[in-house]
């Protein structure tokens, strides 16, 4: 990870965790991580974006790599 606040990382690891239950939409995060800093979802977001992790299906969902 890169330099990534605890906070952040949290987030990340949430994010994560729940795109491994399947496709989800972006307000998936909002709605699952209601008491995140909505400052630390977009730096999370933006660090597994980079990261290449991301895919979308045929709805507009995002879906992890490994489920592609």
């Amino acid at each position: 990870m890169s330099d990534l606040s605890c906070s952040a990382k949290g987030v990340l690891e949430s994010i994560l965790e729940l795109a491994k239950q399947g496709p989800f939409y972006f307000v998936d995060i909002l709605n699952n991580l209601p008491e995140a800093d909505y400052r630390d979802i977009l730096i999370a977001w933006g660090e597994i974006r980079e990261r290449g992790k991301l895919h979308r299906d045929k709805e507009g969902r995002y879906i992890l790599e490994r489920f592609v």
